[in-house]
């Protein structure tokens, strides 16, 4: 895991450049409550905007995968697995107050990104819609 980080590192340096004032102080931002509106706005996105560029920004090969090394490093610093995040969810459904617990540990799994939706890649034959003859 630590060669993956350090590799991960290294592209950041690398990525890094290719990123304007706005979209590192974006991905900064969104590493902190992992909202990407709010992060657009505190970047210095105007409010009415704010919205549409934070998931435009999101879409952004760069952007994303300087989130997910910021995602790594929050992850490495609370030092909590997918694993650890089921086991204790298994432990709070019989906990006396279960609302609390629940919520935060949502909002780790939401933070470390383990919800994320994966991708999913599809391949399109192109066939003609006419014969030879065209349309009849």
């Amino acid at each position: 895991m630590l060669q993956q980080y350090q590799n991960k590192v290294e592209e950041e340096l690398t990525n890094k450049q290719e990123l304007t004032n706005k979209q590192e102080r974006f991905i900064d931002e969104y590493g902190i409550d992992f909202n990407a509106t709010r992060a657009a706005k505190s970047a210095g996105y105007s409010e009415a905007t704010a919205y549409s560029q934070g998931q435009r920004l999101l879409k952004l090969p760069k952007v994303q995968s300087r989130i997910e090394i910021k995602k790594e490093e929050i992850a490495a610093k609370v030092q909590i697995t997918k694993e650890e995040i089921i086991a204790d969810l298994i432990k709070i459904k019989d906990s006396a107050q279960p609302a609390q617990a629940i919520r935060a540990l949502e909002v780790l799994n939401r933070m470390l990104g383990l919800n994320a939706p994966e991708k999913q890649e599809f391949t399109v034959k192109e066939q003609p819609l006419f014969g030879e003859d065209g349309p009849e």
